[in-house]
């Protein structure tokens, strides 16, 4: 079964904005994976990509993917089509999202991914401008209607030689978080970073700061999802008090 093109493309639209805002309920994606089943996966360009070779010989638990070596099931949208319980691994070292079909594997272009979903975190493709530092794949951490929050994932590699091989082991690089407020991304890799952008804010991002310090030290990624959802509801008060 085909889909008129103006019919698929505006499909394609709503199924990507909810994918980006929200979470899928189970009749939605019931729906959604018939429309894959209609259009005809195996048909599409999903499976027309470039083969999948892995370059670095890796023996120890010092990998280059995200989560896991192993494929997960995780939705997509690529080339304007959603896919959903598809087999995928996401290479973080090579910024490469793989998926893997019945006969092989198979690199996606990275300029055709508008986002996917693996084990529970969400990631987008964010297409600021070539002259945008923020670009490539972006695990989504908080958003709402005024504030995205980003992490951006990163491995460094180490190569490693014994007698016989060469291997490689890859490790998790430090990298700082970006949001988007008010139509413009922003570095956050301190507590004056935040205080710059929400200078009205001073007073309540230091008492934050300081109140959540040991949940900051802990767990990054929980304390910035805090530290903008609180800046969210002063942003919103403000507007309401006003």
């Amino acid at each position: 079964m085909r889909f008129p093109k103006n019919l698929k493309s505006g499909f394609t639209s709503i199924l990507v904005c909810l994918f980006l805002s929200q979470s899928l309920t189970a009749q939605e994606v019931k729906t959604y994976s018939w429309f894959d089943e209609a259009v005809g996966v195996t048909n599409t360009s999903l499976y027309n990509g470039v083969q999948y070779v892995e370059q670095h010989r890796n023996i120890n638990e010092n990998h280059k993917f995200f989560l896991s070596r192993d494929f997960i099931l995780g939705t997509l949208y690529y080339d304007g089509q959603p896919y959903f319980s598809q087999l995928l691994k996401y290479n973080v070292f090579d910024e490469v999202l793989i998926v893997n079909s019945k006969e092989s594997l198979f690199q996606l272009i990275n300029n055709k991914v508008d986002g996917f979903e693996l084990g529970g975190h969400k990631f987008i493709n964010v297409r600021s401008g070539s002259h945008s530092r923020v670009q490539g794949f972006y695990e989504v951490l908080f958003e709402n209607e005024q504030i995205l929050v980003l992490k951006e994932h990163s491995r460094y590699m180490n190569e490693l030689k014994d007698r016989k091989f060469v291997h490689y082991e890859f490790k998790p690089q430090n990298k700082d978080y970006e949001i988007k407020y008010n139509n413009e991304y922003y570095e956050i890799s301190s507590r004056r970073d935040v205080m710059k952008i929400f200078s009205g804010l001073k007073k309540e991002i230091r008492d934050i700061y300081s109140s959540e310090r040991a949940l900051r030290r802990s767990n990054p990624d929980e304390f910035m999802i805090s530290l903008f959802k609180e800046i969210s509801q002063l942003i919103q008060k403000q507007n309401i008090e006003i």
